[in-house]
């Protein structure tokens, strides 16, 4: 806090020093610089810590971002108390960039990183847990392992075998690694494998963090990390802000996952934090790849990672064989082929999976199935499903018909015959990403089934031609192409600004008035929202560009949101 006397200052106080503070209070996160506050004598403050001020009246909670010796200002008002035992620095400096790479305000990305408080937790001291590494188990095996146990940082773009282990795998990792490690998982409702393995490994050993547990529990782990005594976390997009000391691996699991972007600001995607923390702590990066997404394959072809997947001939004799249905100008869906080829398969004692790509096609699509198939029992499943449902019908059900938000994570048992309608109003998706989704949809989907049959007018498309020949790369090296000539990640940068529709084309034509080295598309509006897209060659440029636009819109209130990165760019109310 500097070499100083302590001196009187405000209101009288002996003074130790002032702090710079970001103010993390949801009412006031449209403020976008810091405030400086006195330390009064007794008062230990250092960055990172969560204290209380007053501001316009009332106590906020502030986070602090520097220690001064003397004030940048004429008048400062005194910090009222310590709250909670705060950030570490490295995690300040990590907050701090993310508001800077997805323009957003420092409280706003200090926000996303401090856990809501129970402070009954902390009166409770950590006991000490040990982190049951190399105990037996199964081996660390393979090229990440040996690298983690050589020192060796790296990154890694691992694809596993359709039999493999994955949650053992990741848990050998763990615990081959030296030092903390750092494993994201997917937000959905159905339990995650590795979570699962993970537990079986580490025991009480792993701080977990994600939506499944209570906010006193997360809050347990978090002092327990924050205090060292837990070296192991795992949890969704949130714990990429984890305090994990001496970070040596981070994992993230199905990088590419829709819940890993954050929908509020600051709308980070977790994969791109993650890589951040890892190259500022030297630890390595494991991303997990089911099948894996477009940019992070593209990684793998001009650095920094390195694939890790097994051979096409091996990947493919483990698959379920593919019937491409063209539908031939037939309207119905599912077609007559396809419930024949169900029929067959509920007679032969296996159950149907019926994945319906459009919500508003959910109901047709069901009706006509059932009515045909007459199945035993059945299920129609989406998004707003309760889990219990969910469970039963992956347990029980003789015919399901779902969207594919939750057939992707349903924890179907058993081996069914996997049905694949509005194949191609997936594709024609107004979004960029439509074919990866779609594809990636159908990997997860196909997991366990024994059979796949897809119906379609267009059995050439590269996202069908890959599936059928179960290898990814078909469709990488074609969405590289289209990519790269229609200037879209990762070939270019885009940010999407949310605007109300009376300001829709002013914002437009002030972005091109500004000539500042970005393309401004719109605007546009989809599903009664208006949309204008920024594009540049350079994530550098688009910041720059956009940053004072922010910073003015944020001082007048202006009701724009900004999301850099945008998972969907025209924001369609249906995804795969």
């Amino acid at each position: 806090m500097g070499a100083h006397q302590p001196h009187r200052g405000s209101e009288g106080l002996h003074l130790n020093g002032y702090v710079s503070v970001a103010l993390i209070d949801p009412s006031l996160q449209h403020l976008d610089r810091p405030f400086t506050y006195a330390v009064a004598d007794g008062m230990s403050l250092a960055r990172g810590s969560v204290v209380r001020v007053p501001f316009r009246g009332k106590r906020r909670i502030a986070c602090v971002v520097d220690v001064m010796a003397e004030p940048d200002v004429d008048k400062t008002l005194p910090v009222h108390a310590v709250v909670g035992p705060g950030l570490p620095p490295d995690l300040v400096d990590l907050a701090l960039w993310t508001a800077e790479r997805y323009l957003a305000t420092p409280g706003e990305a200090l926000a996303a990183a401090i856990p809501a408080r129970t402070a009954s937790e902390e009166t409770n001291e950590p006991g000490s847990v040990g982190d049951s590494r190399r105990h037996a188990g199964s081996p660390e095996r393979g090229p990440i392992a040996e690298a983690l146990r050589s020192g060796r940082h790296a990154g890694f773009l691992w694809r596993p075998a359709t039999d493999a282990a994955r949650g053992e795998e990741i848990a050998a990792m763990a615990a081959a690694a030296d030092g903390g490690v750092l494993v994201l998982v997917p937000e959905v409702r159905a339990r995650n494998d590795v979570q699962a393995a993970l537990e079986e490994r580490f025991g009480d050993a792993l701080a977990h963090l994600g939506s499944d547990r209570s906010q006193r529990e997360r809050y347990r782990d978090w002092l327990a990390l924050r205090a060292g005594v837990k070296r192991i976390a795992v949890g969704g997009r949130a714990a990429v802000f984890a305090p994990v000391a001496d970070l040596g691996l981070i994992v993230i699991d199905d990088e590419g996952h829709s819940s890993y972007k954050e929908g509020r600001a600051p709308r980070f995607h977790a994969r791109t934090v993650a890589a951040e923390r890892a190259r500022r702590a030297g630890a390595t990066l494991v991303l997990v790849g089911l099948p894996g997404s477009v940019e992070a394959r593209a990684a793998t072809t001009k650095g920094p990672y390195r694939l890790v997947a097994p051979p096409r001939g091996s990947e493919r004799t483990t698959r379920p064989p593919v019937t491409v249905v063209e539908r031939a100008g037939e309207r119905l869906a599912p077609t007559g082929r396809t419930l024949t080829l169900a029929k067959r398969a509920l007679a032969a004692g296996e159950r149907v999976v019926v994945l319906v790509h459009r919500g508003e096609a959910l109901t047709p699509i069901a009706e006509r199935a059932l009515r045909v198939l007459e199945p035993s029992s059945h299920a129609i499943c989406s998004a707003t499903t309760p889990a219990t449902e969910l469970r039963r019908a992956a347990r029980s059900a003789t015919v399901v018909v779902a969207t594919p938000v939750v057939a992707k994570d349903l924890p179907f048992t058993g081996r069914a015959l996997l049905v694949i309608c509005e194949a191609d109003a997936a594709l024609a998706q107004p979004e960029f990403r439509a074919p990866e989704d779609a594809f990636s949809t159908w990997w997860r989907a196909a997991r366990w089934a024994s059979h796949v049959c897809l119906e379609t007018d267009d059995p050439d498309q590269p996202a069908i031609r890959a599936l059928v020949r179960w290898d990814p790369e078909v469709l990488v090296h074609a969405e590289l192409a289209r990519r790269e000539e229609l200037s879209y990640p990762p070939f270019a940068a885009l940010a999407r600004i949310d605007v109300p529709a009376d300001r829709a084309e002013a914002v437009a034509t002030e972005l091109r008035e500004a000539e500042a080295g970005i393309e401004v598309l719109g605007p546009v509006e989809r599903a009664e929202r208006w949309f204008v897209v920024a594009r540049a060659p350079k994530r550098r440029t688009l910041l720059d560009a956009l940053g004072p636009f922010v910073s003015r819109w944020r001082a007048d209130d202006a009701p724009m949101r900004v999301d850099v990165d945008p998972w969907e760019v025209l924001a369609t109310r249906w995804r795969s």
